[in-house]
């Protein structure tokens, strides 16, 4: 008792995380009463800011950012590097890390003693309000640290 444990595992968010756990043999009430939290996370690809260029999403790109921005998808302003000497051509400088936190709140750890997996996503994804790695690899997208393109990779690796 009173032990902190970090540890890693592989799954495709942090909602899932409590599912993989009692798909490896670990008991519900175990889950539920052991976890604090589940934090996910993803590395995308910084812009260059030595060549570092706004343009205009296209509409593909703007589709896919309305479920987060709204109306605001068909005004947003992106960015992408051009490719330079500062970035050996790939218009990209070093990464930043991407995340999500899911909180065992009283809610989610009564939903991790319910046998209906997707009763327990519900509840998971309703605890953490759309605070999802796409949204914050939104944000950045948006604030032009990273392009769409690698916010779309890393969702991308959720729905696969």
């Amino acid at each position: 008792t009173g032990h902190l444990v970090l540890s890693t595992l592989h799954t495709n968010d942090a909602a899932s995380t409590p599912l993989r756990l009692m798909d490896m043999g670990v008991p519900r009430y175990m889950v539920g009463g052991s976890l604090q939290a589940v934090l996910a996370q993803r590395l995308v690809r910084v812009i260059c800011e030595s060549c570092s260029t706004p343009y205009a999403p296209t509409p593909a790109e703007r589709t896919w950012l309305r479920p987060e921005l709204g109306d605001f998808a068909e005004q947003a302003q992106l960015f992408h590097g051009k490719g330079c000497p500062h970035c050996n051509g790939t218009g990209y400088r070093g990464r930043t890390g991407v995340y999500e936190l899911l909180e065992m709140t009283r809610a989610v750890t009564d939903a991790a003693n319910h046998p209906d997996p997707a009763h327990f996503l519900k509840v998971a994804h309703g605890e953490m309000a759309g605070e999802t790695l796409r949204r914050h690899g939104v944000q950045l997208a948006v604030q032009g640290r990273t392009t769409i393109a690698e916010a779309m990779r890393i969702s991308n690796q959720l729905e696969d």
